[in-house]
């Protein structure tokens, strides 16, 4: 949560953003905003820190990354929640657990690879990482059982 409030308040505008006003916005410490930063860094975020000026968003790594995901998307129903996973069996079976632990209907599952990927009439296949994106959304539509097969004509 930190993470995010950070990273969207370094992406608000291209300047310089003290560290002090940081805090002061945000009701953390100084400690507190250095290690985001810092742990930023460390994911591929590129940012600059300048004496007197602050800190500075140069660029965002590609990368699949849920904080990104959730930045960028503006929709109503779909990636209210997202799970991002570097390496999965398959993000169907991932999203089908999700679902018996009631998630929100539109939860994305993304992964990077797959190594069992579930495709129709039961075939599977694997995802090599960085050819890709791969993913799943649970569904709870308000829908008789009868009418699920439908969603995949629409889908």
């Amino acid at each position: 949560m930190l993470k995010e409030k950070v990273l969207s308040y370094l992406k608000s505008n291209d300047g310089y953003h003290s560290g002090q006003q940081l805090c002061n916005d945000i009701g953390v410490s100084r400690t507190a905003i250095w290690k985001v930063v810092k742990q930023l860094k460390e994911e591929g975020y590129n940012i600059e820190s300048v004496t007197n000026k602050g800190y500075r968003l140069l660029s965002v790594p590609d990368i699949l990354s849920d904080i990104e995901l959730k930045h960028n998307l503006r929709c109503m129903e779909f990636g209210k929640s997202v799970f991002v996973y570097d390496k999965v069996d398959s993000t169907n079976q991932q999203a089908k657990k999700l679902a018996i632990d009631e998630v929100d209907n539109g939860t994305v599952v993304l992964a990077e690879e797959q190594t069992k990927g579930k495709g129709r009439r039961g075939k599977e296949w694997n995802s090599q990482k960085g050819s890709g994106i791969w993913m799943s959304i649970v569904l709870r539509p308000d829908l008789h059982p009868s009418k699920a097969s439908m969603l995949t004509l629409v889908a």
